[in-house]
C-alpha cells in the first residue's frame, strides 16, 4: 500500500478529520487508500502548530513519531495558486501503530504489517484484495 510521511501534529489532525487537505510540491496519480505515517523528525515549529487546533488537539505529550498510525482516502490532488499540490483526503481510519524506515515522497509498505483500529479498539487485518503476480 502506499505510504507518505507527514509531520507531527499534522499526521494526527489529518486522522481525526481536522484537516481534509495535504500540501506537497509535487502531484500524485495515486487514488485511494493511503497510509498516514508520523514523522521522527520534530521542529519546534511542528510544536508551535498544535495550537492551531485548540481544545480538539491532543497534548504534544501523547503523538507518536515515526510510526504509521492511519490510513485516508486520496480521491483528489489540484494545483494551488503558489505551485504547491493540494491532496484531497478523506475517510480517515486509525491502524495499530507500527514503525517503519519512510521513503521519500509516496513508497510503499507491506499489506500484511496493517491492522485497522475499530470504535472498540480491536485490531482488524486489513481485508483489501491481495495482489497476485501475473
Amino acid at each position: 500500500m502506499k505510504c507518505v510521511s507527514i509531520h507531527q501534529p499534522w499526521a494526527s489532525a489529518i486522522l481525526a478529520g481536522l484537516v481534509d487537505t495535504e500540501y506537497r510540491c509535487y502531484p500524485t496519480d495515486h487514488r485511494g487508500d493511503l497510509l498516514i505515517h508520523a514523522s521522527g523528525d520534530v521542529s519546534d515549529w511542528d510544536r508551535r502548530q498544535l495550537v492551531l487546533f485548540g481544545k480538539r488537539a491532543p497534548r504534544w505529550e501523547q503523538l507518536l513519531f515515526g510510526q504509521v498510525i492511519g490510513i485516508v482516502e486520496l480521491w483528489d490532488c489540484d494545483p494551488g495558486s503558489n505551485g504547491e499540490w493540494g491532496w484531497g483526503l478523506r475517510n480517515p481510519r486509525l491502524v495499530k501503530p507500527f514503525s517503519i524506515s519512510p521513503g521519500r515522497r509516496l513508497f510503499e509498505v507491506e499489506d500484511p504489517r496493517i491492522e485497522i483500529v475499530t470504535l472498540n479498539g480491536r485490531a482488524t487485518r486489513n481485508d483489501r484484495p491481495r495482489r497476485t503476480k501475473k
